[in-house]
C-alpha cells in the first residue's frame, strides 16, 4: 500500500511539474517571437538606381519619397511601416493610385524602432488617404534623422 501512495505522489508531482514547465516555456517562446518581430520594419521601395539623377527624377514624381544611398545604389522609398494595420493601409493606397512598390523588410535598432512606434501611435488614430503623403514623409524623416 505504501508503494502505491509513493507512485501516485510521484505521478502527481510529474504532472504538476510538466504543467508548470509548459506555462513557463510557452511565455518564453512568445516573448522570443515578439522580440524577433520587433526589430523589423517594412520599407516601400519604388526604385533603385546607380545614378543619383535617375533617383531624383523618381523623387520629383513622388515628393513624399526619400532617397537613401548605400555603397553602390540609390534607393527611393515612398513609405515605411512597423504596424501591420498601417502597412496594409499604405499598400491599399499605393495599389489604388497605381504606385508600383517593392515591400522590403529591414532590421533596425531598438532606439530607432521606438521613435517609429511612437509616431505610428499618433498616425494610427487618424488614418486618412489625403494625409498619407504627410505620413510617409514624416516617418522617412524620422528614420533618416534617428536611425542613420
Amino acid at each position: 500500500m505504501e508503494m502505491k501512495k509513493n507512485i501516485i505522489f510521484i505521478f502527481l508531482a510529474l504532472i504538476i511539474g510538466a504543467l508548470f514547465a509548459f506555462y513557463v516555456f510557452k511565455g518564453i517562446n512568445i516573448t522570443l517571437a515578439d522580440s524577433i518581430r520587433d526589430n523589423f520594419v517594412n520599407f516601400y521601395q519604388i526604385g533603385v538606381f546607380r545614378k543619383y539623377n535617375n533617383a531624383y527624377k523618381l523623387h520629383d514624381k513622388y515628393p513624399e519619397s526619400k532617397i537613401f544611398k548605400d555603397e553602390s545604389f540609390y534607393y527611393v522609398y515612398i513609405g515605411m511601416a512597423y504596424d501591420e494595420e498601417i502597412g496594409l493601409f499604405y499598400e491599399k493606397y499605393y495599389q489604388t493610385n497605381n504606385i508600383n512598390y517593392y515591400k522590403k523588410r529591414v532590421k533596425i535598432n531598438g532606439k530607432c524602432l521606438n521613435k517609429i512606434k511612437d509616431y505610428e501611435k499618433l498616425v494610427n488614430k487618424n488614418l486618412k488617404d489625403d494625409l498619407i503623403s504627410s505620413y510617409n514623409k514624416n516617418v522617412l524623416n524620422i528614420y533618416q534623422k534617428e536611425c542613420l
